[in-house]
């Protein structure tokens, strides 16, 4: 699965997520949400063709799952990425980057 951040500043509230092969969960405050990918159809796009947003529903105050796309086998996935003023270079101009490979924005557990 790849991911791709969309930055957004916010210096009070961060969203991190957790992945697996098949899931991400996103933790926003002391709330937790799991978004199952294991039934992605290839070519997929998952959003709503008017607004260009998520059709994805969520428990969380937000919605931080963008967009996504199964293409050629690979889960491409967009998601909200809150970070401060502080943020590195990478932090503020994300790459698609393999999940396993990301080094902010997780949490383990």
């Amino acid at each position: 699965m790849m991911i791709l951040y969309v930055p957004q500043r916010n210096d009070e509230v961060r969203i991190e997520y957790e992945f697996t092969e098949t899931t991400i969960t996103a933790r926003y405050g002391d709330t937790k949400d799991t978004l199952d990918l294991s039934n992605l159809t290839e070519g997929k796009v998952v959003k709503d063709e008017e607004t260009g947003g998520s059709i994805i529903s969520t428990s969380l105050p937000i919605n931080p799952f963008l967009d996504i796309e199964k293409k050629d086998g690979i889960t491409y996935v967009k998601l909200l990425y809150f970070h401060g003023m502080n943020a590195t270079r990478e932090e503020r101009f994300p790459k698609w980057t393999h999940f396993q490979n990301l080094e902010v924005g997780v949490f383990s557990g």
